[in-house]
């Protein structure tokens, strides 16, 4: 104690002595901090846009929150229900200290869990992070297709966004998606800035912190990492073309990437240090190593999945008109000498989506991870579209109107297709177990204080989520991870079995070490989706690690 009072009386001495240095400084920084800021706003919104731009900005802007607002009080996901219980319901310290499983996308739960503190248990509290976050993700878009190409087609590709089932889909539930959808095309527009301030301080500091949040939200963020990166040191400014000067340039991105892995193992160090690695090591979505040949089989079945992801709920003629304008708009570009400027940034990244988990890691990333480039990719065909607007005569005079009329009749399509195909109640992404609000209603009601619950996934995730806002201490078994051993008590014991996995009592027993005779006995509740079977007189004499 003794000597951090010498220490801390010696820094308060330093800091008196040297105060009208440090001052002037911090009065430098601040200067050339609004200097960089204000030359950064002034490109990336350069020039007023018109009245129709701004209409046509909030009418997307609107209709996005509007379905997505639709969506918003959906069943609760598997995954997410698993955030929110494992993770968002403990302490910040559990939190960054705890990723035993890829459900902690760790800066999105600490922000869960401040919004859990402030408003209380609820579905709309666990998705605030992630819906607001894909709102945000609206304008971003359009600011960087807007840069890349024109306001018309940054409009059309907002648009996209506005009603795209995949982005919609993950902006209605409680995970990390599109925070690092946002993280990303932050740093898109940012590699597109330092290619016009390479000197920019403000702008290196800002792309090394949106790089570490990104990554301390989901480690994919790497892959676009990567190719920026990988883009930047083949495309430098022009005040770099030079030897001497290039290694410069390559030197600012060496240090950028060095400061980012830095501030992102600091950020994880928590986790690293308290984290048993036996258990991230045994989960085989991340570490199992796939020969080449179960690569190329599942190619194509992941092809047809990522197609329905990038184009649901687009109607088929439109996209395949939107294939054509696209391939027009890639030939105008190739005519004009700008093909390799407009689409090289997208290779880079895209190709570091694929070679790094498939070629180094020897996995397949799941489809979801490459929603962020689907607006990149949308922004060549609805390019197309644009100049094949400008290339009709009769269209000439009057042609920004029939721009924003073809943006406003495209927005109401693509939200009339989603809201017509998937209804107004479910977005299925492949883990919602639909029923588990009314099955969890059921137990709550039923179900003792010293009863437990057996469910099969993705069940028992959705069905503690529910049962814990009902404030039900009912304990649930998860089969996925636990084969229970049932015997002779004086216990209840309540099976909840989805139609999606099981059909009968005996597709059950498959999950569950029975000790005792029990007959197929009729569901005590059943709602279309989820059923429950009711044994009695048991208890659970323990349980088995699923797979032994």
């Amino acid at each position: 104690m003794q000597c951090m009072g010498t220490g801390l009386s010696v820094f308060i001495c330093v800091l008196f002595v040297f105060r009208k240095r440090i001052d002037a400084a911090i009065l430098l920084l601040r200067k050339q901090f609004r200097g960089e800021t204000s030359a950064f706003l002034h490109w990336l919104f350069d020039g007023k846009g018109n009245r129709l731009d701004v209409a046509a900005f909030w009418f997307i802007v609107l209709v996005g929150v509007a379905i997505r607002g639709l969506y918003i009080n959906q069943e609760v996901h598997a995954d997410e229900a698993r955030t929110f219980s494992a993770y968002a319901f403990r302490p910040f310290y559990i939190i960054v200290s705890d990723w035993t499983a890829p459900n902690n996308h760790i800066f999105h739960t600490l922000l869960v869990r401040l919004c859990y503190l402030l408003f209380g248990r609820s579905l709309l509290v666990l998705r605030f992070p992630s819906f607001m976050a894909g709102i945000l993700f609206l304008p971003l878009s359009y600011l960087f297709v807007k840069k890349l190409f024109s306001r018309g087609t940054g409009l059309f590709v907002m648009a996209f966004c506005a009603a795209s089932y995949g982005i919609v889909s993950f902006s209605t539930m409680g995970r990390g998606y599109t925070i690092l959808f946002c993280c990303t095309y932050i740093l898109f527009l940012l590699a597109l800035s330092l290619r016009v301030f390479p000197n920019n301080i403000t702008l290196w500091v800002t792309a090394v912190g949106v790089s570490a949040i990104g990554m301390f939200t989901i480690p994919t963020m790497l892959y676009s990492i990567v190719g920026i990166s990988v883009w930047l040191a083949l495309n430098p400014p022009v005040c770099f073309y030079r030897g001497s000067e290039l290694w410069r340039w390559w030197f600012r991105l060496f240090l950028y990437l060095c400061l980012t892995g830095l501030l992102t193992l600091l950020l994880y160090s928590p986790a690293f240090v308290a984290t048993d690695w036996s258990l991230i090591h045994d989960d085989a979505a991340l570490t199992s190593r796939r020969t080449w040949q179960n690569i190329l089989t599942s190619i194509p079945a992941w092809s047809i999945q990522l197609q329905r992801l990038a184009i649901d709920p687009m109607p088929r003629w439109m996209a395949y008109g939107l294939t054509g304008c696209g391939l027009a708009g890639l030939s105008w570009l190739y005519r004009e000498g700008r093909l390799l400027s407009k689409t090289s940034l997208l290779v880079c990244v895209v190709l570091a989506s694929f070679v790094i988990p498939i070629c180094v890691q020897r996995v397949i990333p799941y489809t979801r991870v490459y929603i962020v480039y689907i607006p990149f990719v949308a922004a060549f065909l609805f390019y197309g579209v644009s100049r094949l607007l400008e290339s009709i005569p009769a269209l000439e005079t009057q042609r920004k109107y029939y721009s924003y009329i073809g943006v406003t009749i495209f927005t109401a399509i693509m939200a009339i297709a989603l809201i017509k195909q998937h209804g107004v109640e479910y977005l299925q992404t492949g883990d919602q177990a639909v029923g588990a609000r009314g099955a969890a209603e059921f137990l709550a009601s039923h179900a003792k204080e010293r009863d437990v619950a057996i469910a099969l996934c993705p069940v028992p995730g959705p069905l503690i989520f529910y049962l814990s806002s009902m404030n039900n201490p009912i304990y649930v078994y998860d089969t996925l991870q636990y084969t229970p051993i049932i015997e002779k008590g004086s216990n209840t014991a309540w099976i909840v079995i989805s139609r999606e996995h099981a059909q009968s009592m005996q597709d059950m027993r498959g999950r569950i070490k029975l000790m005792v005779q029990v007959p197929d006995i009729q569901p005590v509740y059943e709602n279309g989706e989820i059923f429950i079977v009711e044994l009695q007189h048991i208890r659970i004499g323990g349980y088995l690690e699923t797979g032994n």
